[in-house]
C-alpha cells in the first residue's frame, strides 16, 4: 500500500502478493475467481467486511520467482477494485488459501488429490486509519 492515512473519499489501493521460492515450478489449487482475498476489520468495532469466491478448484503453476498478484478490492468482480471503508481505524488483511506444494505434484488424472491435498491459509495484515 502506498500509504496508510487514506480519506473516506479515496478508493484504498495496494496489490498483495504471493510468490513460490522453491526449485522448480509447483501446482496448487483455489479458488478459480481468486487465490487472494481481502477481509476489513474496524479495530474498535465488530465490523468485518468479506466477500464470497467459489469453492471451486482451479490448478495454478507456480514458478521460482513469479509473482501471484491481487489488487485490494471489496469482491471479485473487475469494478470491485479498490476499496472504499467508512472513517475509522482498520485491519486489512490478505489472504491465500489453496491446497497443493511441492509434496503434491500430481499427474493430469490425479488432479482431484491435489484438490484434497494440504490446505494451506498464509495471512499479512496491515493496519490504517481513514479520515473523514
Amino acid at each position: 500500500m502506498p500509504t496508510t492515512g487514506w480519506r473516506i473519499s479515496d478508493a484504498i489501493s495496494g496489490t498483495a502478493t504471493l510468490s513460490y521460492n522453491g526449485q522448480q515450478p509447483t501446482l496448487i489449487a483455489a479458488s478459480s475467481q481468486a487465490v487472494i482475498t481481502f477481509v476489513y476489520d474496524e479495530i474498535g468495532a465488530d465490523q468485518q467486511i468479506t466477500y464470497p469466491i467459489s469453492a471451486d478448484c482451479h490448478t495454478y503453476t507456480l514458478d521460482p520467482g513469479t509473482r501471484l498478484e491481487e489488487p485490494v478490492r471489496m469482491s471479485t468482480q473487475p469494478d470491485g477494485v479498490g476499496a472504499h471503508l467508512s472513517a475509522g481505524d482498520w485491519t486489512i488483511t490478505a489472504v491465500a488459501q489453496f491446497t497443493g506444494g511441492p509434496e503434491a505434484v500430481p499427474t493430469p488424472f490425479e488432479l482431484l488429490d491435489l484438490c484434497k491435498s494440504t490446505a494451506h491459509s498464509l495471512r499479512a495484515s496491515l493496519t490504517l486509519t481513514v479520515l473523514e
